[in-house]
């Protein structure tokens, strides 16, 4: 290499170098004064303005109602935000007031869909008619049958609906008139022979007027001579009548001779079927059944088939036995 070539590349060197190092200094220079630079193009952040307090009592109002939430109820159950009930019948809707879907059990009377609805009972529930809804041991359709409230348990129909006679039980006290002496010219001598046919040996006694008859509360009270005639017209028989008084209930019987007085004892026996107050009567003729402090009937006289009671509003009805 020539000397003037060597001294060309030693100052070209060096003018590179002077450049670098120029170049470096003013990247120093800029990186420094960077963070200044870019601060004269930041935007001013606006001045906040005062925030107005803010209306809370909704809020709270809304965060108690969260806390402790209402609570739907109804007195008989429903359907909640529901439309009214329609039945379609014939292809046409038909409101449910109108018309009867329940039947009483037992009389097959239709029961109107307005008296359930009135009372604000399940209209559509099948168990409704036979629910006992206020709890007072009758039943919705025995509540409609008697024109009572079904929801007042005060209020419920009378006791005798529930009151079934079961049986009448019968002992036979029959006291035979046999024969009398000295009748027939003074009754008040009279001595009267009676066969007490329901007495084991079939005892009799001879008796005259006021006597007790032994192991009865009977008494002879009574005699009538008399005679009738006899069924050909030829001539006439005796016909004469004893009279016979039960002390107890004052019942008189009469027989003629060789018949006889017939003392019957009757006991009639009663169920009440009531939930609150289920139990027996046993009553005989003339006496009274007590249902209620309120409801006391007089049983005013049996058959086998049915019994005849007096109201103490004094109006009379039958019951039907059971076994009938």
């Amino acid at each position: 290499m020539s000397a003037s070539h060597a001294k060309g590349y030693w100052i070209t060197l060096c003018c590179l170098s002077v450049a670098s190092a120029g170049a470096a200094f003013f990247l120093f220079q800029t990186q420094q004064q960077l963070p200044d630079l870019l601060r004269q193009y930041e935007s001013r952040p606006a001045r906040p303005k005062p925030v107005p307090s803010l209306e809370l009592s909704s809020v709270r109002e809304a965060s108690s109602l969260i806390e402790a939430p209402a609570l739907w109820k109804t007195v008989y159950p429903t359907v909640l935000f529901a439309s009214e009930h329609y039945l379609l019948e014939e292809g046409q809707p038909k409101r449910p007031k109108d018309g009867s879907i329940h039947y009483h059990s037992k009389t097959r009377q239709p029961i109107p869909n307005s008296w359930f609805l009135a009372h604000k009972l399940a209209l559509f529930s099948s168990r409704v008619p036979l629910e006992d809804t206020d709890g007072d041991g009758f039943t919705n359709e025995e509540e409609w049958l008697a024109g009572t409230d079904p929801t007042d348990p005060k209020v419920h129909p009378p006791l005798l609906s529930k009151l079934q006679y079961l049986r009448q039980d019968v002992v036979n006290n029959r006291i035979r008139f046999l024969q009398h002496l000295g009748g027939s010219v003074k009754p008040a001598n009279v001595r009267v022979t009676l066969r007490l046919e329901d007495v084991p040996g079939a005892p009799q006694y001879d008796l005259k007027l006021g006597d007790n008859i032994p192991g009865t509360g009977l008494v002879v009270t009574g005699f009538e001579p008399r005679r009738k005639p006899d069924p050909s017209g030829t001539f006439t028989s005796d016909a004469s009548l004893v009279f016979i008084t039960e002390k107890a209930s004052g019942r008189v019987e009469k027989a003629e001779v060789r018949e006889v007085a017939n003392f019957t004892d009757r006991t009639l026996h009663f169920r009440l079927f009531y939930p609150l107050a289920d139990r027996e009567f046993s009553v005989k003729p003339g006496g009274k059944i007590p249902l209620s402090e309120t409801e006391i009937y007089d049983l005013l006289d049996a058959s086998a088939a049915s019994a005849h009671l007096r109201s103490p509003s004094g109006v009379e009805t039958d019951i039907t036995s059971s076994s009938q």
